[in-house]
């Protein structure tokens, strides 16, 4: 089990004007236990087809973000932070029938099972470095895993102060918030592909069936920022996308994360405006732009918000790239 953050315990007298408030709960390491205990039920279940790989819930570094991704892609209380950017992403594939979607650092799912949902007969290939990321979303989507009332995970305990009642930092969450009929529905009507691997380097391992045809879309969301290499990101993207009305559709900030790969190496930090030139130069085309304030999470009731401002795009591949001989 994970070592959660360490309880504050309230001097005697404090204790005894606090439980003099009717209502409110007094957070102690004893009342966190069956919360705790429950989160690591759902993470060590979700991930067992891992083994020996630890479970995440081994490790609170890993089990902390994997909890509030949850809470972000299948939950209700998702619902809305989810709407900022996946309905932005979803709708430019309107005008393709089935369509081939590749989807570079799906997380855990949602982003791809929605886009099934959209678009019966789409075939999405998403692929994912984080391993435990893969099996979690694998196994919210098999429907024999799925319960009609869910389980409920408890995401709020292991973050920080600020909240308005310390009930609301027991509050559970239940995932996932789509019926097993629902999974069946996607099952039928679509196709999920998971890939565990980093993009683009996991696209040569691709099975020949899922390259044997270029995409009609690639979908970025909240991940441009994140490879070490953006102009061979670029190039991955354009070469997977089929030359004719193919389109690249992102949505994110550009936070460029300062943890360094494993080599040491990490992504160079780039406005939008070297950016977008790096995407002209690439060899694509402007189709739309945007950029709106949007979040990344919310945790129910927390009142602590990142709010961020995030660029969407539309771009379609030209028949060569501007700068072909260096590029």
């Amino acid at each position: 089990m994970f070592v959660h953050r360490a309880v504050d315990v309230p001097s005697p007298e404090l204790l005894h004007v606090l439980q003099s408030l009717e209502g409110e709960p007094i957070i102690t390491a004893k009342s966190l236990a069956p919360h705790i205990a429950a989160n690591v039920d759902f993470l060590d279940e979700a991930t067992a087809s891992m083994a020996p790989t630890p479970s995440p819930s081994t490790n609170a570094r890993l089990a902390v973000p994997l909890l509030l991704q949850l809470v972000r892609d299948w939950s209700e209380e998702g619902e809305e932070v989810r709407s900022q950017s996946y309905a932005r992403l979803i709708a430019p594939l309107r005008p393709f029938r089935a369509p081939r979607v590749l989807l570079p650092g799906s997380g855990l799912g949602r982003l791809a099972f929605d886009i099934v949902v959209a678009h019966a007969g789409a075939h999405v290939v998403a692929v994912e470095a984080d391993a435990a990321s893969h099996v979690i979303a694998a196994h919210l989507m098999t429907p024999a895993e799925c319960t009609h009332a869910g389980r409920t995970i408890y995401p709020a305990i292991h973050l920080g102060p600020n909240w308005a009642s310390a009930s609301h930092r027991l509050r559970g969450v239940r995932v996932p918030d789509v019926s097993r009929e629902m999974l069946l529905h996607v099952q039928e009507t679509g196709n999920i592909s998971l890939v565990v691997g980093s993009f683009p380097d996991a696209l040569p391992h691709l099975a020949s069936d899922e390259m044997g045809r270029a995409f009609d879309a690639v979908v970025t969301s909240f991940f441009i920022d994140v490879p070490v290499d953006t102009l061979g990101m670029l190039r991955a993207i354009r070469a997977a996308l089929t030359p004719q009305g193919g389109v690249w559709v992102n949505f994110g900030p550009l936070a460029f994360p300062q943890e360094y790969a494993e080599d040491g190496v990490r992504a160079f930090p780039l406005p939008y405006a070297q950016l977008r030139h790096l995407i002209l130069y690439a060899g694509f085309r402007f189709l739309a732009e945007e950029s709106h304030p949007c979040e990344y999470n919310r945790v129910p009731e927390w009142l602590e918000r990142t709010t961020r401002t995030c660029y969407f795009f539309v771009a379609e591949p030209l028949s060569e790239p501007k700068y072909s001989k260096t590029f």
